[in-house]
């Protein structure tokens, strides 16, 4: 859920490559919700689960987050100008080879054995906590959580263990 002056929206993955939006007046919450549409569409491997939305800080842009399922659990990322308008693909966080937040470009502190592959269901830490999910793009951390890539079984008994990324802006 996010909440822009007049409506309230509910975004939610289908785990079928689809990203829905539906949507109702701030003031019929939380009855009243629209059909779901599709918002985003792309293959299920690459838009999965764990989407977020998020208003960036100081202006009128919106970031959504989904997660991907393959070849390792990583964040693609879109921006919009309007919470039912078209979202557009952030250059360079959109791939398995240039995430949004993968193993491809996650370097762990010196002395730190990688112990993970999988970037999965994050929240980034948000500027507040009100539904309008203001984040603050000078202090992009994500809590998410990931696993002993040589673990395996059933889904729900794998190990997950809790990580937080911070951006690190020093070689930019």
């Amino acid at each position: 859920m996010i909440c822009d002056d007049t409506h309230a929206y509910l975004f939610f993955t289908g785990d079928d490559g689809n990203f829905y939006r539906s949507r109702t007046r701030i003031e019929d919450f939380p009855k009243g919700m629209s059909d779901p549409e599709i918002a985003i569409r792309d293959q299920r491997s690459s838009l999965f689960e764990a989407s977020i939305t998020y208003r960036i800080k100081g202006t009128n842009t919106y970031l959504t987050l989904i997660e991907a399922l393959s070849p390792a659990r990583y964040y693609r990322a879109w921006i919009s100008d309007r919470l039912d308008g078209a979202w557009t693909p952030v250059p360079n966080a959109d791939s398995w080879q240039a995430p949004f937040a993968g193993i491809n470009n996650v370097t762990f502190e010196e002395g730190v054995t990688p112990w993970t592959r999988d970037i999965s269901h994050g929240e980034m830490i948000r500027d507040g906590y009100d539904e309008r999910m203001i984040l603050d793009p000078d202090k992009l951390q994500l809590l998410y959580q990931g696993r002993d890539p040589a673990s395996s079984g059933r889904y729900e008994l794998l190990p997950y263990q809790l990580g937080l990324l911070t951006l690190d802006r020093s070689g930019t």
